[in-house]
C-alpha cells in the first residue's frame, strides 16, 4: 500500500506549526514545499525563513519539495537538519542535475527528481538508477487545490513498465476521487495538501484517505 505523506505548501508561520502539529502522531513524515516566487509564482514561508521553520520540524522526519531557481543554494541551508530525510530537486531548475543529486548524497540524504506535468519521463530516465524517487506532478506547481491532471497516470505506469524499481511520488490533485486510481497505477508514495488540511477534522481526513487506498 502505497504511504501517504502530506504536503505543507503555507504562507506563513501560523499556518505551518498548526499543520505540523496536527499531523504529528498521524504520519511517519511530512513534504515541506519550499517555493521561491520565481521557478513557481508564488512564495512560501519556510524558503523565506528557513531557520525559523527548522525549529518547528524537530519532532516528524520531512522531505524537501524544492520550487526554486537556486536548489544548491536552499539545500546547503537545510541539509544537516537531523530529521531532514529526502530532497527533491526539479529537474527543469537545473542544468546539472547531476551534480545537486551527488551533493545530496553526499551528506546521506535521499536524492530526487521531480518533473512538471508537461516535462517527459525519458528525460529523467538517465538518472532511474541514481535516485531514490521520482515525484511527479499531477497539476502545475505551486498551488494547492488544482484539478488532478489524469495523463499523471499513464505517466506513473509508464515509468514503472521502463524500471519497475522506481520509487514513484505522486504531488498535486490528490483527494478522495483521485487517490484510488492513483495508487493502482503504481505510486508509492502520495502526497495530498488540501485534501488533508481542509476543515477542522484531519485525522478523519487521513483516516478516509487511507481506507480508500486499503479498499
Amino acid at each position: 500500500m502505497p504511504k501517504i505523506i502530506p504536503s505543507l505548501l503555507v504562507t506563513n508561520e501560523t499556518d505551518f506549526e498548526s499543520q505540523i502539529k496536527s499531523v504529528t502522531g498521524l504520519v511517519d513524515m511530512i513534504q515541506v514545499d519550499l517555493a521561491d516566487g520565481k521557478f513557481v509564482p508564488n512564495t512560501t514561508w519556510p524558503y523565506q525563513e528557513p531557520q525559523k521553520a527548522q525549529k518547528h520540524l524537530e519532532n516528524i522526519d520531512f522531505e524537501l519539495h524544492l520550487m526554486v531557481e537556486e536548489p544548491l543554494k536552499i539545500i546547503k541551508q537545510w541539509i544537516n537538519h537531523k530529521r531532514l530525510k529526502r530532497i527533491l530537486v526539479h529537474i527543469e531548475s537545473t542544468n546539472d542535475i547531476e551534480s545537486i543529486l551527488s551533493e545530496i548524497k553526499m551528506f546521506h540524504k535521499e536524492a530526487g527528481i521531480v518533473l512538471n506535468p508537461t516535462t517527459s519521463i525519458y528525460d529523467a530516465e538517465p538518472y532511474f538508477d541514481k535516485i531514490d524517487s521520482l515525484m511527479l506532478m499531477g497539476v502545475k506547481p505551486g498551488f494547492q487545490g488544482q484539478a488532478f491532471i489524469p495523463s499523471t497516470i499513464d505517466k506513473i505506469k509508464k515509468v514503472k513498465e521502463i524500471n519497475k524499481n522506481v520509487f514513484i511520488e505522486i504531488d498535486g490533485g490528490v483527494n478522495k476521487l483521485t487517490i484510488t486510481q492513483i495508487a493502482r497505477a503504481g505510486a508509492d508514495v502520495i502526497c495530498p495538501g488540501s485534501a488533508v488540511f481542509k476543515g477542522d477534522n484531519i485525522e478523519n481526513n487521513i483516516t478516509d484517505l487511507t481506507n480508500l487506498l486499503t479498499a
